[in-house]
């Protein structure tokens, strides 16, 4: 048993060394080469990339209910890593928002340069044109503000904006925000008109002064006309 104990931890330090210092910033995952040069993506996020366990739930079911020859407007595009294997998979246009600004260049450079890469807050709690960020201190910790001192501003957009400006008719919708897709479902359900298939990782939220849960938020989905096709963990797969 000790020398399981002490094997255990070598490995991890071996494999964060490999990761983090012998490849730096450029980093392969399934078969393409990422670039994550910054102190704010840790090394175990790193790990987890190499290893293609990073998001692996929603790129399997991408995998396994996107079409090709679909247009897609991804919610949360955070490192570009669901975005490029969606780049990569469809001959469709692809937008992609996100709220951190830190993460823009990073996203930007993974997605490539055929993606329309957003920088905004879906937000749908107030008609302020601006929506404040707190940082943290990781690639996974920046959220919507709620102390009225925020580390930075972004646009505030909704889905029907994003959709009237850039264009966007038929599309698939791939969203992990936070919890923040519940006000799409419950303020904006037009903006879905056109969305016959949505792969969506769904979390708890508050919205309007209402605590939802994962099941709420899946059951306002289903109360739009879709149907759940596929599910694995809280990633869902709903069509209509």
């Amino acid at each position: 048993m000790v020398s399981h104990i002490l094997f255990a931890p070598a490995v991890s330090v071996c494999t964060n060394f490999v990761v983090t210092h012998l490849r730096g910033g450029r980093i392969r995952h399934q078969g393409r080469i990422l670039t994550l040069d910054s102190e704010i993506v840790l090394p175990w996020v790193k790990n987890l990339i190499f290893w293609g366990m990073y998001e692996s739930a929603e790129l399997r079911l991408i995998d396994r209910h996107l079409p090709n020859d679909v247009s897609v407007i991804e919610l949360g595009g955070s490192l570009g890593i669901v975005t490029s294997h969606i780049a990569n998979r469809i001959v469709g246009s692809l937008v992609t928002v996100e709220a951190d600004p830190r993460l823009i260049s990073m996203l930007a450079a993974n997605a490539g340069p055929t993606v329309t890469v957003v920088n905004a807050a879906i937000s749908y709690d107030s008609t302020h044109s601006y929506v404040g960020i707190d940082f943290g201190e990781s690639s996974l910790s920046g959220r919507i503000s709620s102390n009225g001192r925020p580390d930075a501003s972004v646009p505030r957009i909704t889905l029907s904006g994003l959709i009237s400006k850039h264009r966007i008719g038929a599309f698939a919708l791939v969203s992990d925000i936070e919890g923040g897709e519940i006000g799409i479902f419950r303020r904006d359900a037009a903006a879905l008109t056109n969305c016959h298939l949505i792969i969506i990782e769904l979390h708890e939220a508050t919205f309007a002064g209402c605590n939802f849960t994962i099941n709420d938020t899946a059951t306002s989905i289903v109360d739009l006309g879709y149907r759940l096709i596929d599910q694995h963990h809280n990633v869902f797969v709903f069509r209509r």
